[in-house]
Formats: C-alpha cells, structure tokens, sequence
C-alpha cells in the first residue's frame, strides 16, 4: 500500500474535522446557543489542528530542501576531488612513463643474458648506466610532488611507494654495474687461466636476473594503477 504524503494527510484531516462537525452542527438546533458554543469550538480546533499540519508540512519541505543542499554540496565536493585525483595521475604519468618505456627496453637488452655470467656488450652496459640516471632523477621529480599527494591522502601512500619502488630500480643498475665489472674481470681470469693453464679459486659472479627488473616494474605499474 502506497504512503501518504504530508499534503495528503493534512486534506484528509481536514476532510474529517469538516465532516464531523457537519454532523455534530445537524444534530444541535440552529436556535440553541449551544450550536453556536459547539461551533466556535470546532472551528478553533480545526484552525489550531491546521495550524499544527502547516507547520509539519513547512518542516518537512525545508528538511527535503535542507536534504537536497547536502546531497548537492556533498557531489560539488566529490566531484572536485575526483579531478584533483585525474589532474594528480595525469602529473605523475607525465614524469612516470617515460621512465617506464626506458625500463621496459632495459628489461629487453637484459633478457638474452638472463642467467648468464659471461660480459655484456658494451651498449648494454651503458644502456644500464643511463637508466640508473634517469631513475634518479624520476625518483627526485616524483618526490617534489608530495604536496601534491598531500591534497589527497588516500593516494599519499601510493606515492611513497613510487618514489621507493624508482629507487629500488636505480639500485638494482647500480648493483648490476658492479656485478658486471667482476664478470669482466672474471672472463679475464678464466681466458688467462686457459691460455697459461693456471688454476685460480675465482668465485663466480653472480648472474644476470631479469626477473628482479621485471619485479620492480610490475609493482610499480600495480601502485601507478592505485592513483
């Protein structure tokens, strides 16, 4: 069963209070001073009763207007933080994704030697050097934008967790240069060693990893996606 409105019960009052004053009015004599007394009555109570329904309807007609600013003011408020956050992801894609582009190539130049302790080529190696500088200085340019973040404080987490995960790739290039200085040095050993039939107790260098890049990379496209 549908509900009645406010306007809807205030007519059926009325409705009733006419009605039964009507049939309290028929039952007394227009002659007698008591239809008169009756009359007055009534018509006192139907305007204090009325007066009551104009007040209740005025209320809930300023609580549905009063409704209506909060919602509208509470969408303004959304509204604006949802272009904060698209102006706040499209800053940090713009520092961002040209480091991407030059890790995933990184990651390309890598992967024939996964695994292997034998000397990269030379342009490798100075591939891994120009993306150690230009990790650490997307790391800078990402941090600079911590007030940024500030704004919103459910994305500032995310970029403490950019600016670490940049860091730790430029480290991973930094660690990798000097793994690849010992496999020279030790590919140097072993072909003297070959060519004098000496035997050395050389350790071996550790061998490339490119799943440690590929990690890195993974975790950053997942906090990026956060934004």
């Amino acid at each position: 069963m549908r509900k009645l409105t406010t306007k809807e019960w205030i007519y059926l009052a009325f409705a009733s209070l006419a009605l039964l004053l009507l049939a309290i009015s028929l039952g007394i004599p227009l002659g007698n001073s008591q239809f008169w007394i009756v009359l007055a009555s009534w018509v006192q109570a139907v305007g204090s009763i009325g007066a009551i329904a104009a007040a209740i309807w005025i209320g809930q007609k300023q609580h549905d207007q009063n409704v209506a600013l909060v919602t509208d003011e509470r969408q303004r408020i959304a509204d604006e933080q949802k272009e904060a956050a698209k102006s706040l992801r499209e800053a940090t894609a713009a520092l961002l994704d040209p480091f991407r582009d030059s890790a995933t190539a990184l990651i390309a130049a890598l992967r024939p030697f996964d695994g292997s302790i034998e000397p990269m080529p030379p342009e490798v190696v100075e591939l891994i050097g120009d993306v150690e500088r230009f990790a650490k200085s997307t790391k800078a340019d990402i941090a600079e934008l911590r007030d940024v973040f500030v704004g919103q404080p459910s994305t500032l987490v995310v970029h403490g967790h950019l600016v670490r995960l940049v860091g730790l790739l430029e480290r991973h290039c930094k660690i990798e240069k000097g793994l690849e200085a010992n496999r020279q040095t030790y590919a140097q050993i072993v072909a003297y060693a070959r060519a004098t039939g000496a035997h050395g107790q050389e350790v071996q260098p550790r061998a490339v990893r490119v799943a440690d890049y590929q990690e890195v990379l993974e975790l950053l496209e997942d906090a990026f996606s956060a934004l």
